[in-house]
This record gives structure tokens, C-alpha cells and sequence, in this order.
């Protein structure tokens, strides 16, 4: 399956709305790191979610909105 900005998008409001815990979203990103097709334009943010549960790489407020800004900018770049 090849993860797409959508999909990246939508776990990070799954993560944020309090659907899921950052222990599952740090472990779907790994996963999806070692197993999945990645589209280059997520690759990014899901490395950077697959870090969050180290302490230097802690996700903030501030730093999913900039997640989600990114991933908005770079698939409408893609779909273009």
C-alpha cells in the first residue's frame, strides 16, 4: 500500500483528536517505515513521527500544525 500525505495527514488529526496514542503513532510510523511504500512527499513526516517518542524529537502543538502545513503544501505540489 503506498502511504500517501492524506493518509499521514489524517493519522496525525487521529493522534490530535485523541484517537490514537502517540505510542501508536510512533509504532505505525516505524512500521510504515520498514514495510510500506512511502510517497516521497510524506517520507519526511513520517520519519519525524517514528522519532517523536524520543525526548529531543517530542511532538508539540506547534509541530503538528507545521506537519500538517507540510504535508498540505507538498501533496498539492504533487497533484499539481
Amino acid at each position: 500500500m503506498l502511504i500517501t500525505s492524506e493518509f499521514v495527514s489524517e493519522r496525525l488529526r487521529q493522534f490530535q483528536s485523541g484517537r490514537i496514542t502517540l505510542e501508536a503513532l510512533v509504532a505505525w510510523a516505524e512500521q510504515a517505515m520498514d514495510e510500506e511504500e512511502i510517497a516521497p512527499e510524506a517520507t519526511e513526516v513520517v520519519a519525524r513521527i517514528g522519532l517523536a517518542d524520543v525526548p529531543k524529537f517530542a511532538l508539540e502543538p506547534g509541530d503538528l500544525e507545521s506537519l500538517q502545513r507540510k504535508l498540505a503544501h507538498t501533496g498539492a505540489q504533487h497533484t499539481a
